[in-house]
Formats: structure tokens, sequence, C-alpha cells
């Protein structure tokens, strides 16, 4: 059931300008009586004067945003998805205390597998060595045998290959989004993305339906992989790019890192520098 907080939650976040730690500061501020337009117009007034800044917003941007709020909401619900607010029971207990953490999530699938026993993501290139793939889909399916959900973003290379080794024994995965629920991205990914749904896993992302991936999504979403994951698990990363992205998440949330550790010749020829790097500075423990 939708509350008027997740109403007004969603409202804020429409806003131009305005993100998660002004929308959180200002609902610190208030109880649950904004009940319309003209509560929350008057509460954002009352707030900028105490020292909450807000981008100057008219009442008819306040109403605007309203209306979009409700179309988020009804379209969501039509799809079947769930929205989680940060105060709702089902959002992710691990999550809650990072820095910047998303105030909503919207989810497809199993929610209870946010808050499982044990959640270890699984993150590496887009377009691995034969080994590194090789290996995603076996730590993959050795973490479901012992009953571990699999995270990751859902991208080609080690992240879908982790996930379908998860699948091919029954495991739980969870797939976090750089977009809205309404797509997948890449679409070579919808197959691993719906098998993860049948086999009581879960979809979530914290961006409204209808938002297209962007290079700035897929940084911020980074965030989300190794804050709801006790363990951040790197099967191949250069010393730059996305999974680094990750990583450098993992380590400011105090995440526990683990880095497959390649065969000598393997750095010899320029493979996985990233991983040798972070074993070689014990950022990361080395798994052989």
């Amino acid at each position: 059931m939708i509350k008027i907080y997740d109403k007004i939650l969603i409202s804020l976040l429409c806003i131009p300008k305005v993100g998660n730690k002004k929308a959180l500061d200002f609902l610190k501020t208030v109880n649950e009586d904004i009940q319309n337009v003209d509560d929350l117009y008057n509460k954002i007034k009352l707030n900028s004067e105490k020292g909450i800044k807000f981008p100057e917003v008219s009442k008819d941007q306040i109403r605007d945003c309203f209306e979009k709020a409700n179309l988020i909401i009804n379209k969501s619900l039509d799809l079947g998805h769930k929205i989680l607010t940060i105060n709702c029971d089902d959002f992710p207990k691990r999550i809650k205390s990072i820095d910047n953490p998303p105030l909503i999530l919207f989810a497809k699938g199993n929610v209870q597998a946010l808050n499982s026993e044990r959640c270890i993501a699984v993150i590496g290139k887009r377009e691995p060595s034969e080994y590194g793939l090789n290996a995603s889909f076996k730590i993959g399916s050795d973490l479901a045998k012992l009953s571990t959900t699999v995270v990751s973003g859902l991208a080609s290379g080690c992240d879908a290959g982790a996930h379908k080794g998860c699948v091919s024994e029954q495991g739980i995965g969870i797939g976090v989004l750089a977009h809205g629920l309404d797509m997948i991205f890449p679409s070579s990914s919808k197959f691993i993305a719906d098998e993860l749904i049948e086999k009581n896993g879960l979809l979530i992302t914290e961006y409204f339906i209808g938002t297209k991936p962007t290079k700035y999504n897929f940084v911020d979403r980074d965030r989300i992989q190794s804050g709801i994951s006790d363990i951040i698990f790197v099967i191949e990363t250069a010393i730059k790019g996305g999974t680094m992205h990750t990583v450098e998440h993992s380590i400011k949330q105090n995440r526990n890192l683990i880095c497959l550790d390649f065969p000598e010749e393997a750095y010899l020829n320029g493979i996985a520098e990233g991983n040798k790097k972070l074993i070689k500075e014990k950022k990361a423990c080395s798994f052989l």
C-alpha cells in the first residue's frame, strides 16, 4: 500500500536539483502531516526560511511534481513493481547506513532477497578474458550452492556470467539497474533478468520508470551494488573502469573485498591488472 510519505518523497525527488540528501534533510524536519500540494509548498517555504535551502519553486511546479509522482506510482504498480522507501520494513538494512543511501527503490520480484542472510556482489569487466568469464560462472554457481544471494549490475561479461552460474544451481540473484524497471540494458541481459525473476530473484533500481541509462547513473548504481552486499568479489578488472567504481564504494562502505588472483602469465599479458594492484596494495584478499 502506498502511503502519503511515499508520494511526498517521490514528489520531492521530482523537483529539479533536489537529490537524496536534500530530500532526506527536509523529511527529517516534518511530520507525516503533508497531505496535498499546499502543505508541501508551505513546508518547503518554511524550511527554506530555517536554512534548508530548496531551489525556488512555485506552487504550480509542486503541483506538477505531485502529478508526476502519481503517474510514476500508478505505472509502477500497474507493471507489478513494488515501491520501497527508506522507512519501510522491506528496505535493505545493509544500505541504510551508507553515505548517500537511496531513499527509494523500485523492485520487481522477491523483495525478501534484499535482506538475505548473506549477499555477495560478483562484478567484473564487460569483456573479460576466457579465464575470467569461466570463473564468473563458477563463482556464481558455487555461491548459489552455499545459499548465498548473488548481486550484480546485470552488465554483459562477468556480471551476466555470475548470474548464469547462480540460476544454474537454482540460486537467488539480485540485479541492480541503472535505469527504470521498464527496460533492461544491455538488451542481451534480458534473458538472464527474466530467469532471475523466475528463480525467486529480484531486480531493483532507484530510478523512476522511464529513466534511460546514462554513464552517471551507472556510477551511482555501483554504490547500491556494494551497499546491499556483505562482500564484493572482483572477477576481473583493469586499473581503471566501471568495476573500480564499485570497488571504491565498497572500500568507503567498509565492505570486505575479494579479488580473483589470476595466473602470473595473465598479469604479464596485461590481463586483470586491477586485480593484481588491489591484492598487492592489500586492499583486497586474494582468491585462487
